[in-house]
């Protein structure tokens, strides 16, 4: 995957991450009614809001298998967490795990 992509799909889970709430419960919407291939009740604006979420939690999912460090460079960059690894260079790991999310993401068919 192409680094401008990556982090398109990186700025994507930072925003999802910063209005994620796990104590909300369900959606706001109920699934709906899908028959012979049309879809009713949800709007072109919902469906790209759903496929970005899928899109975040798919990205979530590769950051939680990357080594530690790098899930908090990552996380220092988009969430505006602190560095603490002083013996590590920021830029050195952030980058490398911004090539392994990308590979995570190809592995899993996000484009």
């Amino acid at each position: 995957m192409e680094q401008g992509r990556c982090r398109w799909h990186l700025d994507n889970w930072a925003a999802w991450m910063r209005g994620y709430c796990p104590t909300r419960g369900y959606p706001s919407r109920a699934a709906g009614l899908r028959t012979g291939g049309a879809v009713y009740g949800d709007d072109f604006e919902a469906l790209v809001a759903q496929a970005d979420r899928r899109c975040a939690q798919a990205v979530d999912a590769v950051v939680s298998e990357l080594p530690i460090f790098e899930q908090k460079a990552l996380q220092v960059r988009h969430l505006a967490l602190e560095w603490r690894y002083i013996m590590l260079d920021l830029e050195q790991v952030y980058d490398h795990a911004v090539v392994m999310v990308g590979l995570g993401l190809d592995v899993r068919g996000i484009a």
